[in-house]
């Protein structure tokens, strides 16, 4: 909880650097947009939940606090940490103590359902912007093909494929009982799948839908920041922010994407990148520590001014001239 309101007043702070000269109204549409695109995923994940369970009555807000909580955190903490979050409080707020682990693992495995489609998405926009040549710059295609090109060596994926089937064997073995329970478990998180037909209606539509409005947004964002020729450099811009995501070494990818808009020979879109994303990160926080307050955590407004303190003096001690 400390971490999101230290994050919230951070991610403000940053964002109001960048924000000189921005045109407010559009920053504010590109806001509203980015508020739309998250209530179609949130709407995704309560369809998901509903056939996963279909013994209980799922409300939209039983969905969006979960889900929101734990965008909050991961626009704070890398490596997934708001996914672990928004399962928690959804288990607590589905779950029953009878069927512990198997809730667990159904709610693990309607988020994995969620994230599939946006997998498939990414893996053909940044084929489609690769194939044109949107990112043309040889140093970035160096850091894609990395990966690519230690699993396509013969001894590489050996040792990747062996290493991984030796643990996930041990793992498998010594819990298998366990294993067992959460497959299924894991299964009916994927149950929506039986019907394609309402899976495409009532979940696919809607995350299509968040996608649109991702670059809808992504174009208003790039005129707010004078960006010239914002409909033909978005897609330019969206292969970049899914790069960036890919690893998410950072929390919500910051830093990352400027570095690989420097990387490509786009200086100009270094201040957009910082500011938009120093916004929407922003908003995202401050979404997160609304739903954890609906959860019943509410934060305490003296560890803000605490936070902000601890940065102006930070600051003050970073600038501050050496003396001898």
């Amino acid at each position: 909880m400390n971490e999101l309101v230290v994050g919230a007043w951070s991610m403000t702070e940053t964002a109001g650097g960048h924000l000189a000269g921005v045109s407010l109204p559009l920053l504010l549409a590109g806001l509203a947009v980015h508020t739309l695109k998250l209530g179609a995923r949130i709407r995704a994940w309560q369809n998901i939940l509903r056939a996963s369970l279909p013994g209980r009555s799922i409300r939209y807000r039983d969905a969006a606090a979960p889900y929101l909580a734990g965008l909050g955190a991961s626009a704070v903490v890398p490596f997934g940490a708001g996914e672990v979050l928004r399962v928690g409080l959804a288990r607590a707020r589905f779950g029953s103590p009878d069927e512990h682990e198997n809730n667990t693992a159904t709610i693990v495995g309607s988020v994995a359902l969620e994230r599939a489609l946006d997998l498939v998405v990414s893996a053909s926009v940044l084929t489609l912007a690769l194939t044109a040549g949107l990112l043309p710059n040889g140093e970035l295609h160096a850091r894609l093909a990395v990966v690519a090109g230690v699993l396509s060596h013969p001894a590489g994926a050996a040792i990747v494929a062996g290493g991984a089937i030796l643990a996930t064997g041990t793992l498998g073995w010594r819990l298998r009982h366990r294993l067992s329970a959460a497959w299924s478990g894991f299964r009916r998180g994927l149950r929506v799948l039986r019907q394609p037909k309402r899976y495409l209606a009532s979940v696919a539509s809607w995350q299509l839908l968040s996608w649109a409005l991702r670059v809808g947004a992504l174009v208003l964002f790039l005129e707010a920041f004078h960006v010239p020729q914002a409909l033909a450099v978005a897609p330019f811009v969206l292969s970049l922010q899914l790069v960036a995501g890919s690893v998410p070494l950072t929390p919500g990818g910051a830093g990352t994407q400027q570095a690989l808009a420097v990387a490509v020979g786009s200086g100009a879109l270094v201040g957009f990148s910082a500011g938009s994303q120093a916004a929407t990160m922003a908003l995202d926080v401050l979404l997160g520590i609304a739903a954890l307050a609906s959860c019943g955590v509410r934060p305490r407004v003296a560890l803000l001014r605490a936070a902000a303190g601890g940065a102006r003096t930070a600051r003050a001690g970073t600038s501050a001239p050496a003396t001898l």
